[in-house]
């Protein structure tokens, strides 16, 4: 299960909406400045949705914790039939022909 670019972004500038708006908030109450907050507002909007969606692509790559995913999927050369059960049982049976 991956995310797609689009997904990412999207994820990114709904995320940065509320987030900046949040940051631009705190900056009007703490200064009462309304070009400092459009100022702080641009500058946070930009740099924090390119940071956020290098981010997400990051940790697209990594499959630590996810439920329902293979780290690498390679297609087996023999059929799903004949692979062995379990490694245990080929370790058992070579054991078995070195004794013999």
């Amino acid at each position: 299960m991956t995310d797609s670019h689009s997904r990412s972004l999207a994820k990114g500038v709904t995320w940065r909406i509320l987030a900046s708006t949040t940051t631009m908030v705190i900056v009007f109450i703490a200064t009462g400045n309304l070009v400092l907050v459009i100022g702080v507002g641009v500058a946070d909007v930009l740099t924090k949705i390119l940071f956020y969606y290098l981010h997400e692509r990051f940790w697209g790559r990594i499959h630590w914790g996810r439920i329902g995913t293979e780290p690498f999927c390679v297609p087996p050369l023999v059929p799903k039939e004949q692979l062995p059960t379990s490694v245990d049982s080929q370790d058992k049976s070579a054991s078995r022909d070195q004794r013999a």
